[in-house]
């Protein structure tokens, strides 16, 4: 039986690292050799007196070391506070290089001391470890994917009061015509081209309308009311200056107005891009390193106008975000709604669902002459009621004339019969009834004929009446001839908000404030993103560190369980993974050319 020798460490060196035993950050290496030179260069060594040769903390004859666990070393104690770390292999059996944590430091006597010892997993197994498909809750992004619009995981983060940092105004488009609805053929002297309407940005109208200029709207009713046509004016209001397609001018010397031209079938003929703008390099003037602070809801673009309804709109949401369009429309009525759409938003040309309005186009106060307006509707018919009241009166005296006859010939045959009745008998019995019965025949013919002029004066009056009746019904039709024609224009409710706020800050920039830029810059400096994807984690996509955390990571090698286990918790627990040990905890300075990864096929040590 062949019995073998006794087994030696081989090499212990006693280090002191930049990092500790809870895995917040580990440094990784691209080889073995290269995390050999870094940590054997940082092995201790102490001068027993000035002067003479230091004690180097490095032993390469001890017994076996057990890779968690206990080491005595021959050092006293004092001389090892500043040891935290140590590296070893047995190299009888192995030319492998264990690294470990000192977490424990016992004395045992003058010349030995207890070291606890506990494995670094990430650096000792780091080339080992094989990662697989894991949920990745946090990590850094490559760097050529950190553009807007393309990580919009919501990160639950404070982002403080969002303000507006940069306004636009769209006053030239939306800044209010005076508009009037005028059922004329002419305006004075002015004679109307679209006389019977037409069809307005889509719009049928019998009415044509007409454009007039703030300053000279009182000018234009003076010529209006001293041509008396009141009567042809409907009403007056205003409309935004988008609505307008084509106009024509009069061709007076002082026609004060303009008129709208009639408009094609289609309804786009008003549409039209009205404002332009990009996707901003800066919020509040801060130019962040991570591009998702340029996203919601760290920035966005709002519809701040102050008589329409607020809305937020994306800058990831675009389709082009280099040019961000808005397309507006609107219509020529009173209350007229002007419509403003994005384009390209949520990849769809013209998102109507994402579409804003503006209101409050105000109607326009004026004066009318109600006097001559009426008297002009009503002459004819005041005119035929005075005929008609002479004609009754004449009718109605003619008829007294006839019943005073009436009265004077009824009284003049009861004088007479009653004249005879007091002779008596001094007139024979046969001369007094003749008298009597030819007064009787003369009093009845006298009736006779006032009955038939009565009823002659009747029928003229009946005739007359009749006459009267249908000339008043003439004077009605030839009034109503005479008042505009009556229509229903469309309106929309609105609120008077007054021509200086029309078009101002209709889209405003904004961001959190310049202070708590740096602050949420800082976060994702240290931290990445909030992922929450199934994938391979991104250890190796920027140049100095990647910050990574899993939720249930999974990782296969030739690694021991327990260690496996502990590398597995690692990433979950989080861990900055430092690819440049002398840069460790450096998270500022490397804003210059390194800041960004210098990467050749998508990844740094490829």
């Amino acid at each position: 039986m062949i019995t073998p020798p006794t087994p030696t460490t081989g090499e212990i060196y006693l280090l002191n690292v930049p990092f500790d035993s809870n895995y917040h950050n580990v440094i990784d290496f691209k080889t073995s050799d290269d995390r050999y030179n870094y940590f054997v260069t940082h092995y201790l060594a102490r001068y027993q007196t000035p002067g003479e040769e230091p004690i180097k903390f490095y032993f390469d004859d001890c017994s076996y070391s057990r890779k968690d666990g206990v080491l005595y070393v021959p050092v006293h104690i004092d001389k090892l506070y500043d040891v935290n770390y140590l590296m070893f292999r047995n190299k009888y059996y192995s030319n492998k290089w264990f690294y470990s944590f000192v977490v424990n430091q016992k004395y045992v006597n003058d010349g030995c001391t207890a070291l606890t010892i506990a494995t670094d997993v990430y650096s000792t197994w780091q080339n080992q470890m094989e990662f697989q498909d894991s949920f990745v809750e946090r990590e850094h992004v490559p760097v050529q994917n950190d553009i807007p619009g393309f990580n919009v995981v919501p990160e639950g983060l404070e982002t403080g009061e969002l303000v507006p940092y940069e306004t636009f105004n769209l006053s030239d488009e939306l800044t209010p015509e005076i508009c009037v609805a005028y059922n004329g053929e002419s305006v004075g002297s002015n004679t109307i081209v679209k006389k019977y309407g037409g069809n307005y940005n889509g719009i049928p109208s019998s009415i044509p309308f007409l454009l007039v200029d703030s300053g000279h709207i009182g000018d234009f009713l003076s010529v209006v009311k001293a041509a008396s046509q009141d009567q042809y004016l409907f009403t007056i209001f205003s409309v935004p200056r988008l609505a307008v397609k084509s106009r024509v001018r009069s061709t007076s010397s002082s026609p004060y107005f303009q008129e709208i031209l009639n408009g094609s079938d289609s309804y786009m003929e008003s549409r039209r891009v009205i404002f332009t703008t990009q996707t901003p390099e800066k919020v509040d003037g801060v130019k962040p390193h991570n591009k998702k602070l340029l996203t919601y809801p760290y920035a966005y673009l709002g519809f701040t106008a102050p008589n329409g309804t607020p809305k937020i709109y994306r800058y990831e949401n675009f389709h082009n975000s280099e040019e961000i369009q808005f397309e507006g429309f609107s219509e020529i009525n009173p209350n007229p709604t002007v419509v403003i759409n994005p384009l390209n938003y949520h990849d769809i040309t013209a998102n109507a669902v994402n579409a804003v309005t503006i209101n409050g186009y105000p109607m326009i106060s004026y004066s009318n002459d109600v006097f001559n307006t009426w008297l002009a509707q009503n002459s004819q018919i005041v005119n035929l009621s005075l005929d008609r009241s002479q004609f009754n009166y004449d009718m109605t005296q003619a008829r007294n004339s006839v019943a005073v006859n009436r009265e004077n010939a009824n009284a003049t045959a009861n004088l007479i019969t009653n004249a005879v009745s007091a002779a008596g008998s001094t007139i024979s019995g046969n001369l007094s009834g003749m008298i009597t019965g030819t007064v009787s025949g003369i009093n009845a013919m006298e009736n006779h004929n006032l009955n038939l002029q009565d009823l002659a004066l009747s029928n003229l009056a009946n005739a007359g009446n009749k006459m009267y009746d249908i000339r008043g019904i003439n004077a009605q039709v030839e009034k109503q001839s005479l008042l505009p024609d009556t229509g229903v224009l469309s309106s929309s409710n609105s609120t008077l908000l007054g021509y200086g706020y029309f078009g101002l800050s209709t889209f405003s920039r904004f961001g959190v404030k310049n202070e708590n830029i740096k602050r949420l810059d800082d976060f994702f400096d240290l931290y990445g993103y909030q992922v929450n994807e199934v994938k391979i984690p991104n250890l190796t996509t920027r140049y100095w560190w990647n910050y990574v955390k899993t939720v249930g990571a999974n990782i296969r090698g030739p690694i021991p369980e327990k260690d496996l286990n502990v590398i597995k918790a690692i990433f979950d627990h989080g861990v900055t993974i430092w690819h440049h040990p002398e840069a460790i905890y450096q998270y500022h300075g490397h804003e210059g050319e390194n800041w960004e990864v210098k990467v050749q096929g998508g990844a740094v040590y490829e």
